[in-house]
């Protein structure tokens, strides 16, 4: 495989446009009222993005918003589980995913959204 074809796949893939959520936006939403700042759609140098990246406690963490197109039923689909072991392998962070289902469970309770997210980044 030609290097031209290779740099060609990766500038491909790097601009593919990426859409915040809604339940993007909440997630950040909540962690803004906690006082944790969080930078969206973070690219990485190999072209991924992470929905969400925190500082805490020392630790970069990489925070991923899954809706229900990255699962099927409850297990992450094959894509999913691609990205996130790439960005495990590449990165210096840690990452935790968010589950739509765990997230609906919580609607209309921003203060359990906030204790949620405490305790989900607390136990890395």
């Amino acid at each position: 495989v030609s290097s031209l074809f290779i740099q060609r796949c990766h500038d491909t893939f790097v601009k593919s446009p990426t859409s915040p959520s809604c339940f993007q936006h909440e997630v950040g939403a909540a962690l803004a009222s906690l006082g944790i700042l969080c930078k969206q759609e973070v690219a990485t140098a190999q072209g991924y993005t992470i929905d969400l990246v925190v500082e805490r406690k020392g630790k970069t963490i990489g925070i991923e918003v899954d809706g229900p197109s990255h699962f099927v039923m409850q297990t992450p689909n094959g894509n999913t589980q691609l990205k996130r072991r790439q960005l495990l392998a590449l990165g210096n962070w840690q990452l935790i995913s968010i589950p739509f289902w765990e997230w609906d469970e919580l609607v209309g309770s921003e203060k359990r959204q906030r204790e949620y997210l405490v305790h989900t980044l607390d136990g890395l």
